[in-house]
C-alpha cells in the first residue's frame, strides 16, 4: 500500500457539468489518496459543448501520460492490460 502510494499519483479529470452525484465522489475519493502522500491534482474542463469539454479531458489526459513516461524513461505506447484486451476482443 504505501510505497504504491510514494509512486503513483492521481489527476483527477473533472467537468463543471459533471453530475452531482459524481462531484460528492471526488472530495472524499481524492481527500483519502492524499493522505497517503499520494500527489493529486484535478483539471478542469475547458469549452462550452459538451463534446469539446470531453476532447479537451482527453488531450490533456493524453499529454500527462506522455509527459509522465517521458519523464519517467518509459515507453508510453505498450499497456500491457490494453493489449490484452485488444488481443481477447480479436477473438470473439
Amino acid at each position: 500500500g504505501s510505497a504504491i502510494r510514494r509512486t503513483v499519483g492521481v489527476v483527477a479529470l473533472r467537468d463543471t457539468h459533471e453530475p452531482p452525484r459524481v462531484a460528492a465522489r471526488f472530495e472524499p475519493t481524492l481527500g483519502r489518496l492524499s493522505e497517503g502522500a499520494s500527489p493529486v491534482g484535478e483539471v478542469w474542463a475547458q469549452g462550452e459543448h459538451p463534446l469539446a469539454r470531453i476532447a479537451n479531458l482527453c488531450v490533456i489526459g493524453d499529454m500527462v501520460s506522455l509527459r509522465l513516461a517521458r519523464n519517467a524513461a518509459v515507453d508510453p505506447v505498450p499497456v500491457e492490460a490494453i493489449e490484452v484486451l485488444k488481443r481477447e476482443l480479436g477473438e470473439t
